[in-house]
């Protein structure tokens, strides 16, 4: 997936604190006739995972997930 832009998102939701970096991403095309135009994905990164990364704005990236769809690594 292409990153076309991040986002930081922080604040406390139902008295819980957050920090996200959100990346804007292009999804691969899909050949099909259900999908017109570039689809998009937003992956949620937590700030102490997005820090360990070097992923900016034009990099290809590929998430992965573990069987209960929290974002375990970025690629």
């Amino acid at each position: 997936m292409l990153v076309v832009g991040i986002e930081h998102s922080s604040g406390t939701y139902n008295g819980r604190y957050y920090d996200n970096y959100k990346l804007h991403c292009l999804c691969e095309s899909s050949a099909s006739d259900k999908v017109k135009g570039q689809l998009t994905e937003v992956v949620k990164v937590p700030k102490v995972m997005f820090e360990q990364l070097s992923v900016n704005v034009g990099d290809e990236i590929q998430p992965s997930y573990d069987k209960f769809g929290r974002l375990i690594r970025v690629d």
